[in-house]
């Protein structure tokens, strides 16, 4: 009777061995933008797995210690069933090497290796179905688990380790970004948008002097400007939108779009006389030899 629940022991430590593993991989796998592309699908888990993401030291520390005790309450159990099953031949070095063989492998494969390729193959859906249990076991050894984490933030200061793991997955850098659109390795990118972002990064290296137009040589209009100069500036251009200017080149009014004038036109409210101001706010001066990847937002 005891061997029989001792032997049903051990696929109950293989599981909890799985678990841990793959709850452990999924939080570090899934980076944050995937977490917001998540919460249409299930809200309450999406908002586990931020939850989880924003504080991971103690589900980190739950996982490790899961993963540790199956470990030794396996071996253990292995010990114990070898001396009650084969008491007379554990001097023989095969039998311990076979033994060895058994225990190992289906734990390798079956407890270590599976669950870490279904949350390879799955990462979004292994997430969303184990935040919930991990959130559970947290909330259920939350005394236990707090003592550890002190513990292991001393420890992390002792060796001069940060312990602000608020970015589990950081976020691609613009060089990976860049190597993932070039090889082709970004999936759902229409060949147009591939063709844009393709160009936004040939652009990161580029100066502002190479790419704008100097203000010395752009097409402006004062502060006091008519709906009539505007539309002559129009059609000598073939512009839709002028910069206003103050009294000098540095005092920037803003930016004045014929479009944001279609409203008022239609209803036949402005004249040819009627005094136009800039549609948007001032615009900031940028130096000429700044590289324009510092310009975007």
């Amino acid at each position: 009777m005891v061997l029989a629940a001792l032997l049903l022991l051990i696929p109950l430590l293989m599981a909890v061995l799985a678990f841990c593993l793959a709850g452990e991989l999924a939080l570090l796998r899934l980076r944050p933008t995937q977490v917001q592309e998540l919460t249409p699908i299930n809200p309450s888990a999406a908002a586990t797995v931020e939850r989880l993401q924003r504080r991971p030291l103690r589900a980190l520390i739950l996982t490790q210690c899961g993963s540790c005790f199956a470990l030794l309450a396996m071996g253990w159990l292995a010990g114990w069933l070898a001396q009650a099953l084969f008491p007379s031949h554990l001097q023989s070095s095969w039998l311990a090497v076979g033994l060895l063989c058994v225990t190992t492998l289906p734990v390798a494969l079956g407890a270590s290796l599976l669950p870490k390729a279904m949350v390879l193959h799955q990462p979004e859906r292994a997430a969303l179905a184990l935040s919930p249990q991990l959130q559970m076991a947290i909330t259920v050894l939350d005394g236990p688990l707090r003592a550890l984490e002190r513990c292991s933030l001393s420890l992390l200061k002792l060796f001069r380790l940060p312990h602000n793991w608020h970015d589990l997955a950081p976020p691609l850098s613009a060089g990976e970004l860049e190597t993932l659109i070039e090889t082709d390795n970004v999936t759902g990118l229409q060949p147009d948008e591939r063709l844009i972002l393709e160009g936004a990064f040939s652009l990161r290296d580029t100066l502002v002097r190479e790419v704008m137009v100097p203000r010395s040589q752009m097409v402006t209009l004062p502060a006091d400007v008519t709906f009539r100069q505007l539309m002559a500036a129009v059609q000598n251009t073939r512009h839709a939108r002028f910069p206003v200017l103050g009294q000098s080149l540095d005092d920037v009014k803003g930016l004045l779009d014929l479009r944001s004038l279609a409203g008022p036109l239609g209803q036949g409210k402005i004249q040819g006389g009627t005094p136009c101001s800039p549609t948007s706010p001032p615009c900031s001066a940028l130096r000429r030899p700044r590289p324009w990847r510092s310009c975007w937002p």
